[in-house]
Formats: C-alpha cells, sequence, structure tokens
C-alpha cells in the first residue's frame, strides 16, 4: 500500500528517482524522427567554384524533441558523431550545433566538440546540445551543425573551411496521464505519451496541474 504524500514530496520522489526512459527525470530529452545526416566543408576556389569536401562525419539527427508540460528544466540533445576520417584530422575539425527559434531571433541552445575532444579511439563522440525553458519554446525550429576544418596556422591566425546542416526541429509536448485522484500518489500512477489521448481510465494531467508539481 503506497501511502499518501503531498505534491511537494512528489515532485522531490519523481525528480530523485530514477525512472527509466523517463522525459520527468532524464537530463536527456526525449525524441524521434531520426535522419541521416552528414558533415562536409565547402571548398571554394579562385574562379568562383565551389566543391564539398569528403564526409568528415555522419549522425542521426532527430526530427522531434519531447518535453512534459510546465517542466522547467534543462535538457541534453543528444547526437553521436561518429567520425569517417582518420583520427589525426580529428585534430583539426570542430563541429557546433545551434537551435534557433527564428520566430523570435532566438538561439535556444547550442553545443560543441572541438578538435581535442573527440573520442581518442576513432570512434563515436556525443554532441551535446543543452536546451534549458523547451516548455516555453513549444513548435518549430531549427537546428544548425556547423562543420570547421583547419587548413593552416601561423599560431596567431587560422584558416578554416566551413559547413553547415540546415534541419527543421519541432519541440513537441508529451501528454501527462495519470489515474486515481490528483496528485497522484505513485509513479506508477502516470504516464507520459507520444499522443494526445490518455489509456481509459487514465486522466489528462492540465497544464496548471503540472505546474503545480514541476513547475
Amino acid at each position: 500500500m503506497f501511502a499518501k504524500i503531498t505534491a511537494a514530496a512528489l515532485s522531490t520522489a519523481l525528480v530523485t528517482t530514477a525512472l527509466t526512459s523517463s522525459a520527468l527525470a532524464s537530463d536527456e530529452a526525449w525524441t524521434s524522427g531520426n535522419r541521416p545526416v552528414s558533415g562536409t566543408v565547402d571548398i571554394q576556389y579562385v574562379d568562383g567554384r565551389v566543391e564539398q569536401s569528403e564526409v568528415l562525419w555522419t549522425a542521426k539527427v532527430p526530427s522531434r524533441i519531447w518535453i512534459a508540460p510546465a517542466i522547467n528544466k534543462c535538457r541534453d540533445l543528444v547526437i553521436p558523431l561518429t567520425p569517417q576520417v582518420p583520427i589525426e584530422t580529428l585534430d583539426d575539425l570542430d563541429v557546433e550545433a545551434e537551435l534557433w527559434l527564428e520566430s523570435r531571433g532566438e538561439m535556444t541552445a547550442d553545443g560543441s566538440i572541438y578538435s581535442s575532444e573527440w573520442n581518442p579511439s576513432g570512434g563515436v563522440t556525443q554532441l551535446r546540445v543543452e536546451a534549458c525553458d523547451l516548455h516555453k519554446q513549444v513548435g518549430q525550429q531549427t537546428l544548425y551543425i556547423i562543420t570547421e576544418y583547419e587548413v593552416s596556422t601561423n599560431g596567431l591566425v587560422s584558416q578554416y573551411l566551413s559547413g553547415r546542416v540546415t534541419l527543421p526541429l519541432t519541440v513537441k509536448e508529451l501528454t501527462v496521464c495519470y489515474r486515481g485522484k490528483f496528485p497522484p500518489t505513485a509513479t506508477k500512477d502516470l504516464k507520459q505519451l507520444k499522443r494526445k489521448s490518455c489509456p481509459k481510465g487514465w486522466k489528462k494531467m492540465k497544464r496548471s496541474q503540472a505546474a503545480k508539481i514541476w513547475g
């Protein structure tokens, strides 16, 4: 039998308890709609021609981020990058990511992998893009992934080749469902779903209710 607890105590319990694959507790954002993406740089010639370089890295990048309503917590959008070039080439390679809410002209998240931060084995390296206040930014955003390759340096000034991938990314709210009385008294009485309706016997939590617990 679960003892009844207050909304404040429930909030603490949910945040501090490790819930498997839970959008309420995890620092990583729930994502879906992965797309294959590759990173290159543009090679510009004096006659005006532009060519793309060989593929420098590949990744699967989500098209959607799912968040629970009213939860004011930073989340990491994790993009695993797989190098497609030798380790020594990575010493000159930087990758940066920026998430923009262009309707407001606002960069909402960013992250980077600098040349010294690549996996020394040459394997997958995680690009982490930290996003905060996503519950205030539901809707369409744009993800830019910028690749820069250093071609020369004299120790003071460096020259780079760069390339950019532009991808739409949608921030969507999960439907939070509960059963029994509000606030729910145990984590088993909560569900987070990637759909608009709750299962039979469950109630949809209102934003105002979610704010009382997690806001």
